[in-house]
């Protein structure tokens, strides 16, 4: 159905659900720079109706030439809005409506400036690609779409109106510890892989307020 429906009219017939040509890879321990090769070589096939599609650079940026009037914003979300599978948001007077990927020590990109007519694709086989995807997208955005850097407005919160907040929250398949850090939060993640089942817990990021209940990353791997 995807090849019938979608792929092949918009000539995308170098995307399918085979293997992929390399190797996902993942640091040894969070956070490390040192790799070792996705115990996972490929996409589990009971999970493929929410991904698992192999794509080139070349192929992400011909489905974006053919998606610039599908992309009308549905709701509102943290940041930005959400539209039919994009991820929409300002930066000054530019709308970037963008999607990201990451999934069995692959990562990837996919960012449209729609009234520039500018796509940007990028991806990686570590699962710490997006550690560079943030700034060479931006960079590209910025001398291509004049789209200017993330930059948000924070708010000055005093550390007692964030205690609430702090505490441990729980859900299927992760667990999230907040703790207040002066005029910020500090998140860890720790999250199930859904391919190897091991729970692997990140290193702690700051959440700087932008409202009383709202937090912008600045820094590190999970800025933006």
């Amino acid at each position: 159905a995807m090849q019938a429906n979608v792929l092949e009219p918009r000539g995308l017939g170098g995307i399918g659900f085979g293997p992929p040509s390399t190797v996902g890879s993942e640091p040894v321990a969070p956070g490390a720079v040192e790799h070792r090769a996705y115990p996972v070589s490929h996409y589990p096939v009971p999970r493929r109706p929410s991904g698992g599609l192999v794509a080139r650079v070349a192929d992400l940026l011909r489905f974006a030439d053919g998606s610039w009037a599908t992309i009308e914003p549905l709701a509102e979300r943290p940041g930005g809005e959400q539209g039919p599978g994009w991820m929409v948001e300002r930066r000054g007077d530019r709308r970037v409506v963008h999607h990201p990927g990451s999934a069995a020590g692959f990562e990837s990109i996919l960012a449209l400036v729609p009234d520039r007519r500018v796509a940007v694709a990028a991806l990686s086989n570590s699962a710490r690609g997006s550690a560079a995807f943030t700034t060479v997208v931006d960079a590209l955005l910025e001398a291509v779409a004049d789209v200017p850097p993330w930059s948000p407005r924070l708010a000055d919160i005093p550390p007692e109106e964030l205690e609430p907040l702090a505490g441990r929250y729980a859900g299927p398949d992760e667990e999230v510890v907040v703790a207040v850090r002066g005029a910020a939060l500090g998140v860890q993640l720790s999250e199930r892989d859904p391919f190897t089942g091991e729970t692997v817990t990140s290193p702690e990021f700051r959440g700087r307020p932008t409202s009383p209940r709202a937090f912008a990353v600045l820094e590190g791997e999970a800025a933006g």
